[in-house]
């Protein structure tokens, strides 16, 4: 006998299940191509306005260098919008960095990226799906 679910079965998603979706976004973001340092940079970010470098190391749990990558990489990109500040009249300036729009809008051309190399690895199957059937066809004449 099948199971029926009526509409008082039916449960809208709860706030536990959207923490859950968004938990797993980093990891997502990951198997498009973006790399660790620049998901954990590009999460932070979208949920702070202005950051220094020392904050993305502290909250991030990077290294200088780690963070260095990932910002020169989302500025590379155009993803990131970057303020000068100068302490003083000596010493480096301190620079600040905030994305360029929302998450959604910054990760567009890698998914964009992710959806071209996803159509490319279709045809690719297509085309590899008729060399075999052709040499199955071969194999079977002779």
């Amino acid at each position: 006998m099948e199971e029926t679910i009526s509409h008082t079965d039916f449960q809208m998603p709860e706030a536990s299940d959207k923490i859950r979706e968004q938990d797993r976004l980093p990891e997502l973001l990951s198997t498009i191509g973006i790399g660790d340092n620049v998901v954990q940079v590009l999460m932070f970010m979208s949920e702070n306005e202005w950051v220094d470098s020392p904050t993305l190391q502290s909250c991030c749990g990077l290294r200088q260098p780690e963070v260095s990558g990932a910002v020169k990489n989302l500025t590379d990109r155009g993803c990131i919008e970057i303020r000068t500040e100068r302490l003083g009249t000596r010493g480096r300036p301190r620079h600040h960095y905030r994305l360029n729009g929302s998450l959604n809008e910054v990760i567009e051309p890698w998914i964009d990226s992710a959806r071209v190399r996803m159509l490319e690895i279709e045809n690719s199957l297509d085309l590899i799906d008729q060399a075999t059937a052709a040499i199955r066809m071969g194999h079977n004449r002779a």
